[in-house]
């Protein structure tokens, strides 16, 4: 049987095919969770989220809906990577606007 490479599989995602096999979202969310890491760690004020939360909210928001045309992982992972610093910036712009 020819297996489709997590790439291949991303670009069809990309496409408007929302089955993504789970194995390939297990394999996703270790690098998802690390940028988030990453993302928080540049904030300077406290954020109340850990790593896998943001990764949620970014997956359910913007990732999930598609419409992307993802070249290869690391394209993938840089579209990611922006929607969760936007996700921050809102987030820290609705912080700011209750004050």
């Amino acid at each position: 049987m020819n297996e489709i490479t997590l790439t291949e599989q991303l670009q069809r995602f990309s496409t408007g095919d929302r089955v993504i096999d789970e194995d390939v979202l297990k394999e996703l969310l270790p690098k998802l969770r690390e940028i988030a890491f990453r993302q928080l760690g540049k904030e300077h004020r406290y954020v109340p989220l850990a790593p896998t939360e943001l990764v949620n909210e970014v997956w359910l928001r913007n990732l999930r809906r598609g419409g992307y045309r993802i070249r290869d992982r690391n394209h993938f992972y840089a579209i990611a990577a922006r929607a969760m610093r936007l996700f921050l910036v809102d987030m820290a712009r609705s912080a700011m606007a209750v004050c």
